[in-house]
């Protein structure tokens, strides 16, 4: 069997120009893409404002040591506790921190707006972390490790859920169209063999996938991470690819119609998606998360993108996802094989 680079790129060529011109894929893409931006907003380092509160303490000094060491918080005089908290309902003021004593602060905050909310949080927790650690008398010493802002803690759970999204949805519900439409029919009588045919779709697939992934990348900031680990980031995204595109292949080689592939996506989707976003929470849900493809891609993304490291287990999940993608392929490959035969019966 001879494969020819020419009519599979012929075949991705055609593809991807299909799906500029389709509406439903374009906003299936964008709108996790635009999620993942919208949380990335939320980060304090790339939120540059001004904020106003009041501070309420007794035997401290939290509000000099912010006016001192934050120059865009303007801290407002304050009479009594029940006056900060009015004002801050009322949405003069963005908070109130009542500092009672040195092991006892509360922040209140306007939570009407996000952005402000998550940014100011961010910044005053970080203010008094080196307060109190200056000071003796505060017993608790709280210093994190590894700390990032919410748009880059969210990113894995996005780059998994697009991914997954992409292969199952779009891809397999693009492929039922063509059978349903006969356009395949044409494909399958053209010189194209079933390998190139399969070869095409995977790498359509693939290229939807990494372009919107890399575009959430340099979106969310990571591309300031090393090119180390941005290349080990798209070794797991083109592992990743390739098995969800070919679970996709296999589901629109499975579903008769394009609205049968839509149904049998969704039934898979949560499926894959929830074993792996829960495989921490005990020794079972990891156990079950291990016979999925999406636990191996969010756990090597989380690694990469919250220690910027990967190792040996990274290979290892690597390995698993690429295995898991052959696998897919050949089973696509079986299923069409005995779609064409029954169609030329």
């Amino acid at each position: 069997m001879s494969l020819s680079g020419r009519r599979i790129g012929a075949l991705t060529k055609k593809d991807l120009q299909d799906s500029l011109k389709n509406r439903t894929i374009l906003i299936s893409l964008l709108l996790p893409l635009a999620a993942s931006v919208l949380f990335s907003v939320l980060d304090a380092s790339q939120v540059p404002q001004s904020f106003t509160f009041a501070v309420w303490e007794q035997d401290t000094e939290v509000a000099d040591f912010i006016e001192s060491h934050a120059a865009n918080i303007h801290v407002q005089p304050l009479q009594s506790l029940e006056e900060g908290r009015r004002e801050v309902e009322r949405g003069r003021i963005d908070a109130l921190l009542a500092v009672e004593s040195e092991d006892t602060v509360t922040l209140h905050v306007d939570a009407s707006r996000p952005v402000r909310y998550y940014a100011l949080t961010d910044m005053v927790r970080r203010l008094l972390d080196e307060y109190f650690r200056a000071s003796p008398g505060y017993f608790l010493d709280v210093e994190a490790v590894t700390e990032h802002g919410v748009g880059q803690s969210l990113l894995p759970i996005w780059m998994t859920l697009t991914m997954t999204m992409i292969g199952v949805m779009v891809v397999s519900g693009g492929f039922a169209e063509e059978r349903e439409s006969g356009s395949m029919d044409f494909i399958l009588t053209s010189p194209m063999n079933l390998w190139e045919v399969l070869l095409g779709k995977c790498l359509f697939g693939v290229i939807l996938t990494f372009i919107t992934m890399v575009l959430m990348l340099v979106l969310n900031g990571v591309m300031g991470f090393g090119i180390g680990v941005i290349v080990q980031v798209l070794l797991i995204v083109l592992v990743g690819a390739v098995a969800f595109t070919a679970l996709g292949i296999l589901v629109g080689t499975v579903a008769h119609s394009q609205s049968t592939a839509r149904a049998l996506g969704t039934v898979l989707y949560l499926p894959l998606l929830f074993p792996a976003l829960i495989h921490d929470l005990s020794p079972f849900t990891e156990r079950l998360a291990s016979w999925v493809p999406t636990y191996y891609v969010f756990r090597s993304l989380e690694q990469l993108l919250y220690h910027r490291s990967g190792g040996l287990q990274l290979l290892m999940d690597a390995g698993l996802l690429a295995i898991t993608a052959m696998l897919l392929l050949i089973f696509g490959y079986v299923f069409l094989r005995r779609v064409v035969f029954h169609a030329r019966r």
